[in-house]
């Protein structure tokens, strides 16, 4: 069976929160892989979020004062009892460059990551 995926899953993990809706309600979770152009997470608890639904997940780089993550806009695309997955949608400039950063120093083919992203951007930088 061949792969389709356009983006290589690395297996990072690192906590996270989506934010579900404006009322500021946040969920925990921890990332199981992630992708240029998606992420899977692990959380303790269930949520009332359905496939299509637009969020925000924020990777926690630091916890400390201020707090330091990276932000993304991202679409739901499947939730299934404790874990979700999120196709991105689109991400700051600044927050972007963190992200790759986090991808290339946790491969372990970098240069294979970097051509890969070249050649399928998978998230619009706003």
């Amino acid at each position: 069976m061949l792969n389709k995926r356009k983006h290589t899953r690395l297996p990072i993990q690192i906590k996270a929160m989506v934010k579900v809706n404006q009322d500021e309600e946040y969920i925990i979770g921890k990332t199981k892989n992630v992708s240029f152009g998606g992420i899977c997470l692990s959380v303790v608890d269930s949520i009332a979020i359905k496939q299509g639904e637009e969020c925000e997940v924020v990777l926690i780089l630091y916890e400390g004062t201020p707090p330091i993550g990276i932000e993304f806009k991202c679409k739901v695309v499947h939730n299934r009892d404790s874990d979700l997955g999120f196709k991105f949608i689109s991400i700051n400039s600044e927050d972007y460059e963190h992200f790759k950063n986090l991808m290339v120093l946790n491969s372990s083919n970098p240069m294979m990551l970097l051509d890969e992203l070249k050649k399928n951007p998978g998230i619009l930088l706003s």
